[in-house]
């Protein structure tokens, strides 16, 4: 089944199209029922009543005059007359002229008549008809009626078809140009080069061009002073807590007691949380270099970092798979979602599995923990959302850890997303590059 485009370009063009290709049509019909029928039904009622003449005055006429008639008629009107002698086969198919024509000899003449051709002048039409007990062979060359209707409408309708199909195709492309560019520029808001577009063409289009751009220099002024903000908070708060490390080392008292070390654990998890925050505020505007990687090797690499005794991952993996692609953000991602299955996976083996589909690859990461509700999968990925409310270290981070998978994601136009497994429970993290 051929899927339509749901876009203003596609949807524009196909209703000029379609409006054009009517407006065709019945200017064609127009123009064939009050224009091109009414000539052509007039020229051959002139022919029939100039051929009915032309035998009546013939049957008139002295023998001696006749050459001269005949003379004159093949001259001014291309008409000949001819004997009976010659072999005429009758017309079966009749073109439009000549069914005109025909019907014209009808109205006019009370006994039958035939138009045929001959095989030794196959460039003209003969009429045999009787009036007043003579039969009489008239003939008219075919130029005389060699006009070409059908030609005419076809070459009529492939120009008016060209243009309605070039006028609508430019026309769409005028209308949704702007907003093609402002969807473009939509994309950016919020990214580290400021978005801005033209200000130019309709008058509507160049108020909405100028709105956007003062609405994006907004966002990016804010962005830019929230990024400062952060900034100083991070740092003055970096200050502190070297003291405090500094501090808890100068003591040997508490240097190595039960204390020291939550002391440590605490500090620790303040210096993630700040560097987890400063991420998100300036957002993965700037990409890593693509690079040629083993996609398989850095899966063991990062598994291999968080479970070096091997108890941990169970590992579905092809020998190899070269894949280019930013390597520090990968390894970024995948160390991101493994923490996160081990955290909230229990003590259950988490699945790791890698495969390749057309010009994807497919990366499987499955816990057997309590899994996340339906309702709540596209939630978790979310700034600082977390399933439980406590912010104790022990029953999970701040909430930024797949925040920032999912910055990273769509910064590369990677897809992310959790699902929960059927059957066993836990939930499986999908990731597609």
């Amino acid at each position: 089944m051929i899927k339509i485009p749901n876009t203003v370009f596609f949807r524009t063009a196909l209703m000029l199209v379609a409006s054009s290709l009517l407006l065709t049509m019945v200017s064609l019909i127009a123009i064939i029922y009050f224009v091109l029928y009414p000539i052509a039904n007039r020229s051959a009622d002139d022919l029939a009543a100039l051929v009915v003449l032309y035998a009546q005055t013939w049957a008139e006429l002295p023998p001696d005059a006749r050459p001269e008639l005949a003379r004159e008629l093949l001259e001014n009107h291309q008409l000949k007359y001819s004997d009976k002698s010659q072999n005429l086969v009758k017309i079966n198919a009749k073109p439009p002229y000549i069914y005109f024509l025909s019907e014209a000899l009808d109205r006019r003449l009370d006994s039958q008549f035939i138009l045929a051709k001959n095989t030794k002048t196959p460039d003209w039409y003969w009429i045999e008809l009787t009036i007043e007990g003579h039969t009489h062979v008239l003939g008219f060359h075919q130029s005389r009626v060699d006009a070409s209707p059908f030609k005419a409408l076809t070459s009529i309708i492939a120009t008016l078809l060209f243009l309605a199909i070039i006028s609508a195709l430019l026309i769409a492309l005028t209308l949704t140009r702007p907003l093609r560019n402002l969807s473009l520029a939509l994309r950016s808001v919020g990214q580290e080069d400021l978005a801005q577009i033209n200000e130019t063409g309709f008058e509507e289009i160049g108020e909405v061009a100028r709105k956007f751009n003062e609405m994006s220099l907004e966002v990016h002024h804010l962005l830019e002073n929230r990024t400062v903000l952060l900034a100083g908070i991070s740092h003055d708060l970096r200050t502190p807590i070297t003291r405090m490390h500094l501090l808890l080392e100068m003591i040997p008292e508490i240097r190595d007691s039960e204390l020291s070390q939550d002391f440590y654990a605490n500090l620790t998890d303040m210096e993630h949380l700040l560097r987890d925050t400063m991420i998100i505020a300036r957002g993965i505007s700037r990409q890593d270099p693509h690079t040629s990687c083993d996609l398989v090797q850095i899966i063991k690499e990062v598994t291999l970092r968080q479970d070096s005794d091997g108890n941990i991952f169970t590992l579905n993996l092809p020998n190899s798979l070269d894949w280019s692609l930013p390597e520090s953000s990968f390894k970024r991602v995948l160390t991101n979602l493994t923490e996160n299955a081990i955290k909230y996976g229990g003590d259950e083996q988490i699945n790791i599995s890698l495969n390749s589909v057309e010009d994807h690859a497919e990366i499987l990461i499955r816990d057997h923990g309590r899994g996340i509700p339906t309702e709540k999968l596209n939630l978790v990925f979310q700034p600082f959302f977390r399933l439980e409310g406590s912010r104790g270290p022990t029953t999970g981070g701040s909430g930024l850890g797949l925040a920032i998978v999912k910055q990273i994601c769509d910064a590369n136009a990677w897809k992310v997303s959790l699902e929960t497994t059927s059957g066993g429970g836990g939930c499986t993290a999908r990731l597609v590059i």
